[in-house]
């Protein structure tokens, strides 16, 4: 909505949510669930323009009924276009030859200063997120407690790929903070990590995350260093919005804002 504020001062905007919308609104903002219990109760051609973001997410199922309800103009936003038989974003929006209707790319976005450049600074692993888990691997005491629990260890098989999706293991995520903190990139003043986004696989795994920060940083934590930027949380928009302009310098973010990153925007 910031974007709406600033280049359409005059325009009433409002946010949709508990179902409940300002008529008198020029300007109507909702996530997908959002709107999925309301859009029925206004008629086709209430709006001249829907636009959609993360187009190339669940608009083919069930949240496609929204898109086909409005006779409007669709404008769909996607960095990650898809061009399977039954998830097809070009076709969804009428592009032919797979080429989207326009092309706003990396290069041009760095040069716009819109992005900045990324470059990998240090890449760290652990010998779990590399080997996973395999039958035998428990030390014994861990091997008496999972048999204690009614369970046979030898069951126990997880890739790596498969931490913190299956598998909590609270020393990675230790070792994470600890690797983030001695190698991040510093600040102006050189003390600290710069201002960053720690992006985790799931809402459990960037509590754990925020935990381990804790545990290993009360100090800084008690000035609120890292914070968890999640729809899970109360003020999520608020703390969105906070994080930027404030103290705090770690946002622990689920995955899904990763498609926010430094990749390609494509508009269709």
């Amino acid at each position: 909505m910031d974007a709406f504020k600033e280049h359409l001062l005059d325009a009433p905007r409002c946010w949709i949510e508990d179902g409940q919308i300002d008529r008198d609104a020029r300007i109507h903002a909702a996530t997908y669930p959002g709107m999925m219990g309301l859009y029925q109760r206004l008629s086709p051609g209430y709006y001249d323009l829907v636009i959609s973001d993360e187009s190339h997410r669940g608009i083919y199922n069930r949240y496609r009924a929204i898109l086909d309800h409005f006779d409007a103009l669709h404008l769909g936003l996607t960095a990650t276009p898809t061009d399977f038989i039954d998830h097809n974003t070009f076709r969804l929006f009428d592009c032919t030859d797979d080429t989207p209707t326009y092309y706003y790319g990396y290069e041009e976005a760095v040069r716009d200063r819109y992005l900045v450049p990324y470059r990998p600074v240090h890449v760290a692993s652990t010998h779990f997120q590399i080997e996973g888990l395999k039958p035998g691997d428990l030390p014994p005491e861990a091997a008496d407690a999972v048999r204690r629990q009614g369970a046979d260890p030898d069951d126990f098989s997880f890739e790596g790929t498969e931490l913190e999706r299956r598998v909590t293991n609270t020393g990675t995520n230790d070792a994470i903070v600890r690797e983030f903190m001695d190698h991040a990139i510093r600040d102006n003043v050189g003390m600290l990590p710069a201002k960053a986004i720690m992006f985790a696989v799931s809402h459990r795994h960037a509590l754990e995350i925020y935990r381990s920060f804790n545990r290993l940083h009360p100090d800084l934590q008690g000035r609120g260093f890292a914070k968890i930027i999640d729809s899970h949380m109360e003020r999520a928009e608020e703390t969105l919005a906070d994080f930027k302009n404030s103290y705090s310098v770690i946002g622990v973010a689920p995955g899904l804002l990763r498609s926010h990153s430094t990749r390609h925007k494509y508009l269709t």
